[in-house]
């Protein structure tokens, strides 16, 4: 059972199984099933896992949606984004703020607060305040390395 022993403890001490569905057992999930403390369980490390959320349904519909889910992302192709395999300190130390910058932005234009006209000067904001450094980094990481994008 793999991933659900791992998050839930062992059948029988965190969980039991009914009609194919994991049961926690409530009084033991905080001792014994690190699902207790994840906020989000939505990362799984391979296809494989992809399972556990079909045997975690709680319902018949929940399983059926979860199994064709999984089938569809088991056959389904995705993008590896080139600057996930960098280490670029400026993207590190800025990105965040840059993001927020952005997403603020964009966000005022949405609702009328600020002019969508101004795009080119959002842009330009953003650059001077670390977004050039940031791609330029990051490009010189990505050629020096000679990292690319790819489906997988």
């Amino acid at each position: 059972m793999g991933s659900i022993d791992w998050l839930n403890g062992h059948e029988g001490t965190g969980y039991t199984m009914k009609d194919g569905i994991v049961q926690p057992d409530l009084n033991q999930r905080s001792k014994v099933a690190p699902a207790a403390y994840i906020m989000n369980r939505g990362w799984v490390t391979d296809d494989s896992d992809l399972e556990v959320f079909v045997k975690t349904s709680t319902t018949p519909e929940g399983k059926a949606f979860n199994r064709a889910m999984t089938d569809y992302l088991k056959s389904s192709k995705f993008y590896v984004n080139p600057v996930k395999r960098i280490i670029s300190t400026s993207y590190m130390e800025k990105n965040t703020e840059l993001s927020q910058y952005i997403s603020d932005e964009t966000t005022k234009m949405v609702v009328g607060q600020r002019p969508i006209s101004d795009w080119d000067k959002m842009v330009e904001e953003y650059m001077s305040k670390g977004g050039k450094e940031v791609i330029d980094q990051v490009n010189d990481e990505m050629k020096k390395n000679n990292i690319q994008g790819e489906w997988k």
